[in-house]
C-alpha cells in the first residue's frame, strides 16, 4: 500500500469519504512500516569482527580456544555463520565454532552440524557451509568462539554470526 496524496480540504468544509480512507489507509501503511522495522524482522549482529595478524596467535596445527566469549541479551535464533579470507591465504583450510553453554563454567557443545570452513587457495573469499545443530540461544546463555583450524600463511579473516528474535 502506498502513501496517498489526499485531496485539498478547506477549513469549515466537510471531510469526504474519499479523503477520509485516505488518511486512514496512510495511517495503516505507516503503522505497517514501522513493525516491518521492529528488532522482530530485523537481523541481530552476534559476532562480527575482523582478526588481523592471525599468524602470531596461531599456526595451520594449532588451535585457539575461547578468543571471543558472548552472553546473550535476549532469546534468538541463529542464521548465519559466516568466515571471510581477507587476504587470499596460500594454501590450508580455515575453520571455527561457535559453542554454546548455559553458564559461563558450563559445559559448551557446538551449535553446528557442518563447521564454517573454506580452503585458502590464494584468494580473498567467504565460507557458505555452515549448517546449525542448534540454533535457539535463550538469554543468559553463553556463545564461545573457537578458531579450529587456520591456513598456511593466514594473515587476516573476518567471523560473522548473525540471528533473528526468538
Amino acid at each position: 500500500m502506498a502513501y496517498s496524496t489526499p485531496n485539498s480540504i478547506i477549513v469549515g468544509d466537510p471531510v469526504k469519504k474519499d479523503n477520509y480512507d485516505k488518511l486512514k489507509n496512510n495511517s495503516i501503511n505507516h503503522e505497517t512500516r514501522i513493525a516491518a522495522l521492529e528488532v522482530g524482522a530485523a537481523s541481530i549482529v552476534i559476532i562480527d569482527t575482523n582478526i588481523h595478524n592471525l599468524g602470531q596467535y596461531v599456526n595451520s596445527s594449532s588451535t585457539l580456544e575461547g578468543m571471543i566469549h558472548y552472553q546473550a541479551k535476549q532469546d534468538v535464533t541463529l542464521s548465519g555463520a559466516i568466515i571471510s579470507d581477507l587476504t587470499g591465504a596460500a594454501s590450508g583450510t580455515f575453520e571455527f565454532d561457535i559453542l554454546k553453554a548455559t553458564a559461563i563454567g558450563g559445559v559448551y557443545t557446538t551449535v553446528f552440524s557442518t563447521l564454517p570452513s573454506l580452503t585458502a587457495d590464494g584468494s580473498s573469499k567467504e565460507s557458505i557451509n555452515a549448517a546449525f545443530s542448534v540454533t535457539s540461544v535463550s538469554a543468559g546463555d553463553w556463545l564461545r568462539f573457537d578458531i579450529t583450524s587456520v591456513a598456511v600463511t593466514a594473515k587476516s579473516i573476518n567471523v560473522s554470526l548473525t540471528a533473528s528474535a526468538a
